[in-house]
């Protein structure tokens, strides 16, 4: 069980709902990090910490170290500021 539903209407940017995605809530400063809440969702450990990582350096709320890397697959949404250290959709 993994705490809820998997639909085609609650997946990929729409998880857990599309006024919720990516990771973000309406309150500033406050994101959901629990392990079924976001994509991918139920047992990939670290895969929503990963991720959320990419949100909060987007956010301005944490910046790179220089341990980061950020995914490949990552895409930064407009707007934001880039996950990663380069400003590029390329690592440096």
């Amino acid at each position: 069980w993994c705490g809820s539903r998997h639909s085609e209407d609650q997946l990929w940017t729409n998880r857990p709902t599309p006024e919720l995605a990516r990771y973000r809530s309406p309150i500033d400063n406050l994101y959901h990090a629990h392990q079924t809440s976001g994509h991918p969702g139920a047992l990939c450990l670290m895969a929503i910490p990963y991720n959320l990582m990419h949100i909060l350096i987007e956010d301005g709320v944490a910046e790179p170290g220089g341990w980061w890397y950020a995914s490949p697959y990552y895409i930064p949404e407009e707007g934001k500021i880039p996950a990663n250290r380069n400003g590029s959709l390329h690592q440096d």
